[in-house]
């Protein structure tokens, strides 16, 4: 069974299992075959002939890759418009399955398809109660402290178990003078000192809009943080 994200285009197997062995989980190169299937959303039923085992497979193995499967079903899983995933069941032995196995298979994928949604909102609940209680967490320690060197170590403190925040730092400045002190929790002395590079002397306008907030996905490549290390 594979979960999918359409935004990203990438497939997963979360639970495979091949001839009673079960292998970790895996991402899927699903190629234009698999990628058909999914887009059409529609169960196929796939039996090969021998001379077909002969030819090139158009479908990435996975499991026990050195051998190749003669018989296979596919089913998306599908909610609403969207679909989340797929279901698998392959044989070695040739013409394993018929039409009435593939109907099966789908009715158990439509099971599937509604209890991977109640798993998704029970995890979205779940985190939003975790981040409810973070916001609260944090929140108590900001109130309890005046100083801002132990206000960085608060905020870390409290948010590190939700949000996995290893380390913190809080730049105090404007748009028209620039970064005029820092606050830092967390970093190497070598990064804390290159920060305060950044605050000798004015530097112009923030390379940050504060405005709003900001996700760095790659701080080596992002381009405030480039000029913040420039300086």
């Amino acid at each position: 069974m594979a979960s999918y994200e359409a935004a990203a285009d990438r497939l997963t197997f979360e639970y495979l299992v091949d001839s009673g062995q079960r292998f970790p989980r895996q991402p899927y190169d699903h190629g234009s075959a698999m990628g058909e299937i999914l887009k059409r959303r529609t169960p196929v039923l796939i039996n090969r002939t021998p001379e077909e085992m002969s030819k090139s497979d158009r479908f990435e193995r996975v499991g026990r890759e050195e051998r190749r499967s003669a018989s296979l079903m596919f089913v998306p899983v599908v909610k609403g418009e969207q679909t989340i995933g797929l279901v698998s069941v392959q044989s070695y032995t040739f013409f394993a399955y018929v039409e009435r196995d593939l109907r099966l298979l789908e009715a158990i994928t439509g099971q599937v398809a509604t209890a991977i949604e109640n798993a998704r909102l029970f995890e979205a609940s779940r985190r939003n109660v975790e981040r409810l209680t973070t916001l609260q967490r944090v929140s108590t320690a900001i109130a309890g402290t005046l100083e801002m060197e132990r206000l960085v170590p608060a905020i870390v403190e409290g948010a590190q178990p939700a949000l996995g925040v290893d380390r913190a730092a809080i730049y105090l400045g404007d748009l028209q003078g620039g970064l005029v002190d820092l606050y830092a929790h967390g970093f190497p002395p070598e990064s804390v000192r290159s920060m305060r590079q950044a605050l000798q002397g004015p530097i112009g306008p923030l390379p940050f809009d504060i405005t709003k907030p900001v996700v760095v996905e790659d701080a080596r490549a992002h381009p405030g943080i480039q000029a913040m290390r420039a300086v």
